[in-house]
């Protein structure tokens, strides 16, 4: 085992630790359905089932990061970075939060429920919320909010996170396909077609998976620590490992 390596499961660790810290702390948060006592009113719904699957995801980024299966945790990150939105846009966005969510999810459940005969429990045809305009309004209440407080941008996230994972590794094309070709990239459709270039049953993670667990390890964490803070609880062992953390993936470099 090289030190690069040691390294990562240094890293490992630390987010484990997240992971059940998280688990720990969150039945605690206020009663889901009663505001806090802030002087801004919320509800924990939204946050605490969003933290509940950030927390899930990231055990499957975890197991996919120790089997050296880094090419496929993007899929993973792209997931966990859409529901860090609706979280925060949900603890910070009020009612009207909750509403817009409920319109997306009509969107897509009412066509579902035509199709496979599901007892109709939507209203209306819905809205679509695109994940660029989520990430937008989550800007906008951070900015607002006198409490909002993150160390990652959102939209920041969306033009480079959500960007690669989605071409690299989600979306079918060639830009996911690539990673199992032993050529980088092919230059023309004629080169592609007469090159017999072997396939590569499971690309080498190159240390992309450490850096991804890193950052939906970081990306958890900040959530939670906005979060706790909003709903009284204290933030002190997710302050401790976001430092760990950081640190660990310092000494990977």
């Amino acid at each position: 085992m090289d030190d690069r390596t040691e390294q990562c499961d240094e890293e490992a660790e630390v987010v484990r630790q997240i992971i059940a810290v998280v688990g720990d702390d969150l039945p605690r948060l206020p009663n889901l359905n009663q505001p806090s006592e802030d002087h801004i009113p919320r509800s924990f719904t939204i946050p605490a089932v969003a933290l509940a699957r950030c927390r899930t995801l990231l055990q499957g980024i975890v197991i996919l990061t120790e089997n050296n299966r880094g090419d496929v945790v993007g899929v993973l990150l792209r997931s966990l970075y859409e529901v860090w939105l609706v979280g925060i846009y949900g603890l910070l966005g009020g009612l009207d939060s909750f509403e817009a969510l409920l319109d997306h999810r009509d969107y897509w459940q009412r066509p579902l429920e035509k199709e496979f005969g599901w007892e109709v429990k939507s209203e209306g045809k819905g809205k679509h919320i695109s994940v660029k305009h989520l990430a937008k309004e989550v800007e906008r209440l951070l900015k607002e909010d006198p409490e909002g407080s993150l160390f990652y941008d959102p939209v920041g996230l969306y033009r480079k996170l959500y960007a690669l994972d989605s071409f690299e590794s989600v979306h079918g094309g060639l830009g996911s396909l690539g990673k199992h070709l032993k050529t980088s990239y092919f230059i023309t459709a004629e080169q592609a077609w007469e090159i017999d270039v072997p396939v590569i049953l499971e690309p080498r993670d190159s240390g992309l998976g450490c850096t991804r667990m890193t950052l939906a390890g970081l990306l958890v964490t900040d959530f939670a620590k906005l979060t706790w803070t909003l709903g009284g609880l204290d933030p002190s062992r997710l302050n401790m490992l976001d430092t760990a953390l950081r640190e660990a993936n310092r000494r990977r470099f």
